[in-house]
């Protein structure tokens, strides 16, 4: 009976392990406000490989120590594990920060931030005393940070939340508790309120597109107005023919407001459907399409995420540490296309090298350059 008891116990404690393992192998990629991009949980942990695509296509051993473009930071106190399934990670570029919510299972009522400039982490809270009867389901909800009130909009359950206001209530303020508020200011697009409707949404200048969803034609998605809080009354068409589904986005930013003529606001939205057909690069300011290289599937997985800096659509693996991007500053230049020949992904071999516990890694070592790079002052 006693052997009967301790099998079984093993055996439970192996299923334990086992999901474990998977959720130890998430993570995603964010930038800082220098365009430095940053992978975080994951096989190789949390690392800044740079702005620059040189330092993400050599090899993490010959760049940790030797130029400093590549920083270990994994070891920095009040990381979060990054064990969950349904991360979302956030670039907050007015705070030189990334936030994360859901990033601990066990603590997946909470946000952590990671402030670029200090190296350093830190924790907020959220209540739901605002949206009596409502609870976030943190396993599905997916979320967007305006740019400028620093305000997360998160859509769950068929209706969108907001943490904060534009007011008082948000990030910039140092808060250590932010409630959840309801954003549905008028009525709720039936098509959207819908609970089948897993949302695909990215950030644009003046509004949250929602991709894929159902009843929309070729090139059609559903508009939110953020600083309204409002949805758009009808679907707007983005010049293309991409089929509605669900799929993944990134958004692109100016790093200097003065560049354009918008104070800032996001200009462009990267959709990657799930079906890896191509890549669409959609202005927001005019709702124009370009149709991009789509990316490779070889290496990715449920986990794969997007993220962009001025010029580059970075795809990040965290599970397998796969990371690719592709080069658009000929996009963002108003230049024309080039040969069709020189638009494809290019694979960072950043990582190709690394031990997947970062064993043999001096975390510390370059810490002060990459506070240097990422804008802190000594």
């Amino acid at each position: 009976m006693m052997m009967a008891s301790l099998i079984l116990l093993f055996l439970a404690s192996l299923t334990v392990l086992a999901s474990r393992k998977v959720n130890e192998a998430n993570g995603c990629a964010t930038v800082d406000a220098s365009g430095n991009v940053y992978t975080f949980g994951g096989v190789h942990g949390d690392f800044n490989i740079g702005a620059d695509p040189e330092s993400w296509t050599t090899n993490l051993a010959e760049t940790l120590n030797a130029s400093g473009s590549v920083t270990n930071l994994t070891n920095v106190p009040g990381r979060p594990p990054f064990t969950s399934a349904n991360i979302i990670c956030l670039s907050a570029h007015f705070l030189n920060a990334a936030v994360f919510l859901n990033a601990d299972p066990a603590d997946d009522t909470s946000i952590h931030k990671f402030d670029f400039s200090a190296l350093a982490w830190s924790r907020i809270t959220t209540t739901t005393t605002n949206i009596s009867g409502i609870t976030p389901n943190m396993e599905k909800l997916k979320a967007v940070i305006d740019h400028d009130t620093l305000v997360i909009y998160a859509f769950d359950n068929g209706r969108m939340l907001r943490l904060g206001d534009a007011d008082r209530l948000n990030l910039n303020n140092n808060l250590t508790t932010i409630p959840w508020e309801d954003a549905n200011f008028n009525f709720i697009p039936p098509q959207l309120s819908s609970t089948n409707y897993t949302a695909t949404m990215g950030q644009g200048w003046i509004s949250i597109y929602f991709f894929g969803v159902p009843t929309t034609t070729n090139g059609e998605v559903w508009g939110y107005r953020i600083h309204y809080n409002e949805w758009s009354s009808e679907p707007q068409f983005c010049d293309s023919d991409f089929k509605p589904m669900h799929g993944e986005t990134a958004t692109f930013t100016f790093r200097n407001a003065s560049e354009n003529t918008h104070d800032g606001a996001p200009s462009h939205i990267a959709y990657i459907p799930d079906d890896y057909s191509a890549v669409y690069i959609i202005d927001s300011y005019i709702n124009m399409t370009t149709t991009c290289a789509a990316p490779p599937k070889e290496g990715t997985s449920l986990f794969t995420r997007y993220v962009a800096n001025d010029n580059y659509l970075v795809q990040y693996t965290p599970d397998t540490g796969v990371v690719r991007f592709l080069d658009l500053g000929w996009l963002f230049s108003g230049h024309q296309r080039p040969d069709i020949s020189n638009l494809g992904w290019t694979d960072a071999t950043v990582f190709s090298e690394a031990a997947s516990d970062g064993s043999g890694v001096d975390e510390t070592s370059s810490l002060a350059s990459a506070a240097k790079r990422s804008g802190a002052k000594g």
